[in-house]
């Protein structure tokens, strides 16, 4: 059984992640048209013809820094950094002149990803509560990225990360109505790209979901959160080993579908 994630449009134009601007948190509405990142973008990862090895050390290392930046609260400088990984997966930059495998085998390794908290637990039982958690790829396993669907669900895992850095922004600073309609556009694009592929993407598909929903409540869109808290539950039920049901980032988003699923009258947490 598969879980069916719409599709949606995310086409932002103007983008310059270099400009000392780029950053600032305006309370109007064009900063929505400040980053230049489509789903269409990211199509030559479905055209091997054209795919060439990405310079994954360099990727994940952005990545890697990033996660520390939010863990201290530096969401902007972490942005720039996320957005610079996915500069180079858009351009396809080639390191190597070696070909990127485009079928799995049942000895390639899939990406091992581990969850790094960068705010506290303020889950408040009435309000949905935020998924605070970036995103790390385990070091040991940057040869795996040379696979067609690891480098689609490294591409995911950047832009949630990109999103997480949007959405404890605008939290931050008080710029929800713009940060988080930029950190959806992120969300839509991986949840996109994450359909194109079979792979054993569990804990990133729940964190985008649930941040999702998260702003889905906030912008009182409650069908759209419940249709997030839907799928969560789907996912949950998939989980069979007692030390990932158990894990604190899991536990936090099981709360949310425990407390808030079937109900269409909750906020977002402020």
């Amino acid at each position: 059984m598969s879980m069916h994630v719409p599709h949606y449009s995310s086409d932002v134009r103007g983008f310059d992640p270099t400009h000392r601007d780029y950053w600032r948190v305006h309370k109007t509405a064009g900063l929505t048209n400040s980053v230049s990142i489509h789903s269409n973008t990211f199509s030559y990862l479905l055209q091997s013809s054209k795919r060439t090895t990405m310079d994954t050390v360099s990727i994940l290392s952005l990545n890697t820094r990033a996660c520390c930046l939010m863990s201290a609260n530096k969401y902007r400088d972490a942005g720039i950094l996320l957005v610079s990984a996915l500069r180079q997966i858009q351009q396809g930059q080639s390191v190597s002149c070696r070909s990127v495998s485009t079928v799995m085998t049942e000895h390639d390794k899939d990406l091992v990803l581990q969850p790094m908290r960068i705010g506290k637990d303020d889950h408040d039982c009435s309000s949905f509560s935020l998924y605070n958690w970036a995103i790390l790829v385990m070091d040991h396993d940057v040869q795996a990225t040379k696979t067609l669907k690891n480098e689609i669900k490294l591409s995911a895992l950047l832009l949630y990360n990109t999103g997480l850095a949007y959405q404890a922004m605008g939290m931050e600073e008080g710029s929800e109505q713009v940060s988080f309609q930029m950190a959806l556009k992120m969300y839509n694009i991986a949840l996109s790209l994450l359909c194109t592929c079979d792979s054993s993407d569990r804990l990133l598909r729940l964190a985008l979901l649930n941040n999702k929903g998260f702003i889905m409540s906030y912008f009182c869109e409650f069908d759209e959160a419940q249709a997030c808290l839907a799928h969560i539950k789907f996912l949950l039920a998939t989980i069979y080993a007692p030390e990932e049901a158990q894990r604190e980032d899991i536990l936090e988003i099981r709360m949310n579908v425990a407390l808030l699923f079937g109900k269409h009258s909750h906020a977002a947490a402020a």
